[in-house]
């Protein structure tokens, strides 16, 4: 995807990196910088790579197997399937169980509609 500048990259999170940070990817072959971030309030970050860094559709399991490909987004309704992922909750899929939820953290709280939806994980 690219930001408004056109610049490529990846949606993540916002408590991942603060603007004008650097990321690095998990094989260390490429970098790229928070060119937004939210928090608190929304829990939402841009990060765009550099040249060294090819973007994919291509997100990672953390440990639950190969990547997983993703394409577009959508406002899934209540009782949709979700899954998400991370380097330290790791690779989880749930339902939608309600929307417009909020979620205390050290930084702050975020709000809903969409960044925190409360998920039941499937077992």
């Amino acid at each position: 995807m690219t930001d408004g500048s056109g610049a490529g990259g990846f949606v993540t999170a916002g408590h991942c990196g603060t603007v004008g940070t650097s990321a690095q990817s998990s094989d260390r072959s490429g970098s790229g910088t928070f060119r937004q971030s939210v928090l608190p309030g929304n829990d939402g970050a841009f990060l765009a790579a550099t040249s060294d860094w090819s973007v994919t559709n291509l997100a990672s399991r953390h440990n639950a197997g190969g990547p997983q490909a993703v394409s577009g987004s959508a406002r899934a309704p209540k009782g949709s399937a979700v899954r998400r992922s991370g380097p330290t909750a790791g690779w989880h899929c749930g339902t939608i169980q309600a929307r417009n939820q909020s979620a205390t953290h050290p930084e702050g709280t975020v709000r809903g509609p969409d960044p925190h939806q409360r998920v039941r994980r499937a077992r």
